[in-house]
């Protein structure tokens, strides 16, 4: 019997194997570590599910715990679905059975839905067994720090400095502009994606200031990807000042705070 049962587990497994292999890849090695462009084709592909997201994390065990947590959500996600869809399939079994048998339909969709979120839980299931106990093979991009010519690298990346100030002044002129417009609004509900403007406005003034750009990062690190230990002190100010602010606003909003 021990022996079926871990044939059974094998094949049920084999399923996945290419899903799985590609998954670990993505852990090992992560996705466009490299890249100094804007890379909107990778954010399209996370929107939409294709890769995950974190996968462009320059740290393995960055990448490992963001995907984790988000396999362990979609499991969740899929039991909720299952208990949902199973118990919608008992009541309109009962009204088909005792009352109303035009009501197959719906029975059969609910049948449909609950052996689909099955299905998802037992790949989510086992996608976050196989990326769980994966360690570390590949070491942490890590690029040797040698004497570094910052009057060299300043003139090397002016083009890119300049254009990361160009974005940075847009993000403030637009989230500025959005911040007064909502909050001396006459409306007095404020919707919950305007509470992280602050937060917008105080990262683009840190572009604005240090003009931080991929092709730099990418010279002085060895990836494009940048760390938090990797950001100015003047981008570290100003995100942990924006999220006071946007965590404030917040609790303005929601009545906790007196401005």
């Amino acid at each position: 019997m021990q022996l079926n049962k871990n044939f059974l587990t094998s094949q049920t497994l084999g399923k996945y194997d290419a899903e799985i292999d590609a998954l670990k890849n993505i852990v090992h090695y992560g996705i466009g570590l490299d890249r100094t462009d804007a890379a909107f084709d990778l954010t399209l592909d996370k929107w939409l599910g294709k890769i995950p997201y974190g996968s462009n994390a320059s740290e393995f065990s960055t990448r490992k715990r963001l995907i984790l947590i988000q396999l362990r959500s979609n499991l969740m996600l899929s039991i909720a679905s299952i208990f949902s869809c199973s118990l919608l399939t008992l009541i309109v079994g009962t009204f088909t059975f005792f009352a109303a048998w035009y009501f197959a339909f719906a029975l059969l969709l609910f049948l449909y839905f609950t052996y689909k979120n099955i299905q998802s839980f037992k790949r989510f299931k086992a996608l976050y067994q196989a990326i769980k106990p994966l360690q570390q093979i590949i070491p942490d991009i890590e690029k040797p720090q040698t004497c570094i010519n910052e009057a060299e690298i300043a003139q090397t990346f002016s083009k890119d400095r300049l254009k990361s100030r160009c974005i940075g002044i847009a993000i403030m002129a637009f989230t500025g502009y959005m911040c007064h417009s909502i909050y001396y609004s006459t409306n007095s509900k404020i919707p919950v994606l305007a509470l992280l403007l602050p937060l917008g406005f105080m990262s683009g003034l840190g572009t604005f200031i240090t003009g931080m750009n991929k092709p730099e990062i990418f010279h002085r690190h060895g990836y494009a990807q940048a760390r938090w230990r990797d950001l100015p002190l003047v981008m570290k100010i100003c995100i942990v000042i924006g999220s006071i602010a946007s965590i404030s606003s917040f609790a303005w909003a929601k009545g906790l705070l007196i401005l």
